[in-house]
Order: C-alpha cells, then sequence, then structure tokens
C-alpha cells in the first residue's frame, strides 16, 4: 500500500522505485495501491443515513453544552471526549470513529429521551420506531465497518492482508443481505432488539437489506482494481510459504 504523498509519479517511493526498475530493465510493471483506508470510509457513504446521524450528532452536541454529567450519562460522554476532546461533535469528524458513540445513544434512548424532555427539547422523533429501527441498522453496520477499517490499517499489514479482509467482508455483506431479506438478524443485534420491539410488519428488513445490496455493490466498484490483481496476490502469497509448503502445494494443484 502507497501512502498518498509517496503516490506522486516522478518523486517519492513509487517514483524511485519505477526508476530502479528502469535502471535494471525490468519489463514488468509496477502496480501501485493507494487510498485504500479512504475508498473504504467513501463506501459508507451509499447508505444514504445522513438523517440518522444528524440528529445522533444534535443530540449529542445538546447534551455536551448543557455541560451536565448525568450519571447514567458519564460512561457515554466519556466515549465522546475520548473520541473528540474539546471538539464539536459535528458531521466533518470521521463517521467511522462513531460506532461506539451510535451503540451508546441507541441503548441509552430512553434516558436520553428522559433528559431532553426535562430540558424542554423535543424527542418526538427520537422515541420514532421507524428512526430507532434505522438507528440500530447503523450502529450495527457501522460496527463492521470499523472493524474492517482497523484491519486495513497498521505498518505491518501487507497489501494481501488487506486483499483479504476486504474480499471477507464482501462475502459477509451477501450473507446479510440475504438473512435481512430473511428477517435473519443474528448478526444485527441491534436490529434484533428493535424487531423484538415492534411488529414484524413495522420493521423495515427489505429496505436494509437493499442498503446491504448498494454497500456491496460500491464495495465491488471501488475494489474493482484489487480483484483485476488477484493472481498477483495470489503469487505473492505462495512466495511467502516456507519452501515445503510450496512443493505440497505444487504437487496437489497438478495431481
Amino acid at each position: 500500500m502507497e501512502h498518498r504523498r509517496c503516490a506522486v509519479k516522478k518523486s517519492g517511493l513509487v517514483g524511485r522505485m519505477r526508476l530502479k526498475m528502469q535502471e535494471e530493465n525490468c519489463t514488468g510493471e509496477l502496480t501501485a495501491n493507494h487510498c485504500i483506508i479512504h475508498q473504504e470510509s467513501l463506501c459508507g457513504k451509499v447508505l444514504k443515513m445522513e438523517h440518522v446521524m444528524s440528529t445522533v450528532t444534535q443530540t449529542v452536541n445538546f447534551i455536551r453544552a448543557k455541560g451536565l454529567n448525568p450519571r447514567q450519562f458519564q460512561s457515554f460522554m466519556r466515549e465522546i471526549d475520548s473520541k473528540f476532546g474539546d471538539l464539536p461533535y459535528h458531521t466533518e469528524v470521521r463517521w467511522l470513529s462513531r460506532g461506539k458513540v451510535l451503540k451508546s445513544v441507541f441503548e441509552l434512548g430512553e434516558e436520553i429521551c428522559q433528559f431532553l424532555d426535562s430540558k424542554g427539547k423535543d424527542s418526538t422523533l427520537l422515541r420514532d420506531e421507524k428512526w430507532k429501527c434505522e438507528l440500530a441498522f447503523l450502529a450495527d453496520i457501522t460496527s463492521y465497518l470499523s472493524v474492517l477499517n482497523l484491519q486495513l490499517q497498521g505498518w505491518d499489514r501487507m497489501i494481501t492482508d488487506m486483499y483479504d479482509a476486504v474480499k471477507a467482508f464482501q462475502v459477509k455483506l451477501r450473507l446479510w443481505e440475504t438473512q435481512m431479506h430473511q428477517c435473519n438478524l443474528s448478526h444485527f443485534p441491534f436490529c434484533q432488539v428493535m424487531l423484538n420491539q415492534v411488529s414484524a410488519t413495522v420493521f423495515p428488513n427489505a429496505h436494509f437489506a437493499d442498503k446491504l445490496s448498494a454497500l456491496r455493490t460500491e464495495f465491488a466498484r471501488r475494489f474493482g482494481a484489487f480483484e483485476a490483481q488477484k493472481h498477483n496476490f495470489e503469487l505473492l502469497l505462495l512466495l511467502q510459504l516456507p519452501s515445503t509448503w510450496k512443493r505440497h502445494l505444487y504437487r496437489f494443484r497438478w495431481s
């Protein structure tokens, strides 16, 4: 993986490697992969759930602005402060960092509504069943996207590790989409909580299945270059295996 500042054609690591290849008369093509984490982050935008995130943002800002920390909100506020410090909790902050905050807002929903009511703030939307279902879905899927985001980070992460992580997530998305159509929420715990609270006719599982389908399509589009390099990644993995494993794989392949 190449850092953005290094992905300049005539300077940086990529440029130096290409120059070295020319000096050594290497005829192969050097492929540079960069902004992988950024691409993964952008995939989440296709969910089009800004209206949910906006309400969460406004609610959190209101609680913080009061300068009060009711006992039930103490761990909640610590989580927010640990992520954002003294910064306003606004939409420009990376949304993938909000997974735990979304979880807390969902779990403390009733307490937050009571707090807003006590301050004369309208809590009608936060009590709305449809909105709560959307919050549950966003909290669930964001937690998975956050895990994937972490799997793509670190200096010790090889391109093959990233490829495996993205491909595994795409397989999961296909499974989750099928299960969501069937209203099987075993992988969506917050959605399961909402299904237990509302009737099956109210819970919009088909709507969420469509969102998972859109997310899967967006991953395939943004990481299409990954798939095109699949055989190169397999070769790289083979070169890393111990020699005894290579012999066994070679015999297995041609037997």
